[in-house]
């Protein structure tokens, strides 16, 4: 039992160890450099997050906005994200060209 609680707890420290999901130093100071403040998204990877000045302003397609445009209700317009999106999950949106992206789960 000993053993088992030992190996447990040699586990867990080398888990905690390995950061699969970190930036690493260049990416970060690229992130900051530009504004950015690095943060982590649903899957715990930190990515370069970002406000945005446009934000609620009226679009048709991504290339309108800094951020994305996330679709209003009706599917024709819809609105640029405040920030960066960390889950689009439930989310549709206009790609660059004005095509309708449904906001897929996966």
């Amino acid at each position: 039992m000993i053993r088992l609680c030992i190996c447990s707890l040699l586990l867990l420290a080398a888990c905690q160890l390995l950061d699969v999901g970190q930036m690493g130093e260049d990416q970060r100071a690229a992130c900051l450099a530009t504004g950015g403040e690095v943060s982590r998204n649903v899957n715990n990877t930190e990515i370069c997050f970002f406000t945005f000045d446009d934000a609620g302003q009226t679009c048709t397609a991504a290339n309108q906005c800094d951020g994305m445009c996330l679709a209003n209700e009706d599917g024709v317009t819809g609105q640029c994200s405040r920030e960066t999106v960390r889950d689009s999950c439930g989310l549709d949106y206009f790609d660059s060209v004005g095509t309708l992206i449904p906001g897929i789960c996966l």
